[in-house]
């Protein structure tokens, strides 16, 4: 099967400058902040329900476009993931495939980096406070 997009209309669209992406996690548990293009100055907290894996770097957004990457331009599930197939190759996951693992590949793209996410769903909210104070929130939340 090969990869497809499919946007994730429902989560904001990280700011085009500098989204600040600040991650927390546990074993099963991530929790990601960043700003929101939109309304300005707004954060977007997502909880990554039951993480199974995740990797973060490149490519960046310049690289995206010329790796032919540019639908990945908006948070987005990756459906038929080979990301996701290796880690069930892997013997990670004790499955038959991605369809039986439950698991869904979450691919998140700012500007100087990639955040791509194995976990069975999300939610998510949107904030007003500064970073600096919803970041420590976001990891005591973790510990609770």
């Amino acid at each position: 099967m090969a990869e497809t997009v499919h946007p994730l209309s429902d989560l904001p669209l990280p700011t085009l400058g500098a989204p600040s992406p600040h991650l927390a996690g546990t074993e099963f548990e991530l929790r990601l902040l960043y700003y929101a293009a939109e309304p300005e100055d707004s954060l977007v907290t997502i909880h990554f329900i039951g993480t199974y894996a995740m990797r973060w770097g490149p490519p960046n957004d310049e690289r995206r476009g010329e790796l032919g990457l540019a639908k990945l331009n908006r948070p987005s599930e990756i459906r038929g993931s080979t990301w996701l197939a290796g880690l069930i190759r892997a013997g990670q996951l004790e499955s038959g495939g991605e369809e039986d693992c439950g698991l869904s590949h979450f691919c998140l793209p700012f500007h100087d980096s990639t955040l791509d996410v194995a976990a069975d769903g999300y939610t998510f909210e949107r904030r007003r406070a500064p970073i600096h104070e919803e970041f420590p929130d976001l990891a005591r939340k973790l510990v609770k």
